[in-house]
């Protein structure tokens, strides 16, 4: 089964919670020449069509108001630091047992 990844991103004028993080981490562990940072949401997604998949990306998965959405992948710079953050096995995850279940809707219970 094939995994299809979607990252979201917030626009500009809406990364409120990215500036309030950039603006952390230099007062917090004194990151002085930090220019920037980027929050993504990434989702990795499978057992739905690409069908499905097309209407989902801009109704669960993003606001279109307010977020950008890229599909399979985003592109870093060579210059930027990468990391993730996840949830731990077992642990509960409330955006994802929210996304399963408007994407098993939109599957149509599949």
């Amino acid at each position: 089964m094939q995994v299809k990844r979607i990252y979201t991103q917030k626009k500009p004028g809406f990364d409120i919670e990215s500036k309030q993080l950039l603006e952390d981490l230099k007062e917090s562990l004194k990151i002085e020449n930090l220019e920037d940072v980027v929050l993504l949401n990434r989702y990795d997604v499978m057992g739905i069509s690409d069908e499905v998949l097309d209407k989902a990306k801009h109704t669960i998965f993003s606001e279109p108001q307010v977020e950008l959405c890229f599909e399979e992948e985003y592109v870093f710079e060579k210059s930027d630091a990468v990391f993730a953050v996840e949830y731990l096995p077992g642990q509960f995850d409330q955006r994802e047992y929210s996304l399963s279940e408007c994407l098993r809707v939109a599957n149509r219970g599949r």
